[in-house]
Parts: C-alpha cells; sequence; structure tokens
C-alpha cells in the first residue's frame, strides 16, 4: 500500500478542478491507474459507498478507504487464487464472500443471481476487476438492506415505491 504522500500526490494530480474532491469521473481515472477498469455504474457504488460528507464526490480519506477496502478485497481475490490464473471459479468467489463479507450468507440463487451479472462472458469466472466490482456491489447491497432492517432480524416489508428506491441504490 502508498504512504500518505503517495496517495495524497495521486489524489492531488487525479483532481484536476483542485477541489479537494474527486467526481465519479475523476475517481474512475484513479481506479483505472490502479489497474481496475471499471464502468461509471461501479465508479458510481464507490462513491456511494465511500462518500462520507454525502456530496457525490470522495475527500482524500474517503479515497484512502477506497484503497484500504480494495486492498483487503485483493487479499482475499488472491489468497482463493491459488492456481495463480488470475481468476476465480463461481465455488471460489462463494468462498470468497464468506472472507470478504463475515456474517452473509447468500443462497444459491441469490448468488448465482448476482455473479451472472458481474460475469459478462458468461465463462463462470471472475477477474479480479470483475470480482471488486461485484464485491462493491454486494458491500452496497448489504448496507442498502441494512438500513431497511434496522433491528438486523434478517426480513424487511416495504411498499413498491421503496423496493424500488432500495434497488435503486445498488446501481
Amino acid at each position: 500500500m502508498a504512504t500518505d504522500a503517495q496517495m495524497q500526490g495521486w489524489f492531488q494530480n487525479i483532481d484536476r478542478d483542485r477541489s479537494g474532491l474527486l467526481d465519479h469521473k475523476e475517481l474512475q481515472e484513479a481506479l483505472k491507474q490502479a489497474g481496475l477498469v471499471v464502468t461509471l455504474m461501479t465508479t458510481n457504488l464507490f462513491v456511494r459507498l465511500f462518500d462520507s460528507t454525502r456530496s457525490g464526490k470522495v475527500n482524500f480519506t474517503d479515497f484512502k478507504n477506497i484503497f484500504a477496502w480494495m486492498a483487503q478485497k485483493d487479499q482475499v481475490f488472491y489468497a482463493m487464487d491459488t492456481a495463480r490464473r488470475g481468476s476465480l471459479t463461481f465455488q471460489q468467489v462463494y468462498q470468497a464472500m464468506g472472507q470478504a463479507f463475515p456474517g452473509l450468507a447468500l443462497d444459491t440463487h441469490a448468488f448465482q443471481a448476482a455473479t451472472s451479472v458481474y460475469d459478462p462472458d458468461k465463462s463462470g469466472t471472475m477477474n479480479r476487476t470483475e470480482f471488486i466490482a461485484f464485491c462493491v456491489f454486494i458491500d452496497q447491497c448489504a448496507r442498502t438492506y441494512a438500513s431497511f432492517d434496522p433491528q438486523r432480524t434478517g426480513s424487511v416489508n416495504m411498499p413498491m415505491n421503496q423496493f424500488i428506491y432500495a434497488v435503486s441504490q445498488t446501481k
């Protein structure tokens, strides 16, 4: 992991308008420079997860938190990639989820539905970029769900408008 000074320099180079905040396009460029080429939708999920001020942008602390989060997910990915192929089978992804998100247990149908979205070539595997994007999605889903289940009962009841709102938070 880079030092704070290195991260600060990198952040300032990406912050084109010198606002001290990165918008989704600037963050996408930073992620690309870190070897993670993701869609703007995934970049927006990163912003939603880490934007501590709810401004729609990330400050330097948020930026560092993103890369610390990614380092944790990378550690899980590389630990599971025992064959060093640069990808995980869905079985490995399922096992990795237990490490990346302790306490979160998806049933087979939910897991298959979610992984199919992050396997664009339908290979039955995920590379690092796909795995990180999948983890961002799962993290955002878990946080959104938790906001509707404050007592942590594991069950929510909501009208359609609220459901649409909840789903929109994961995109």
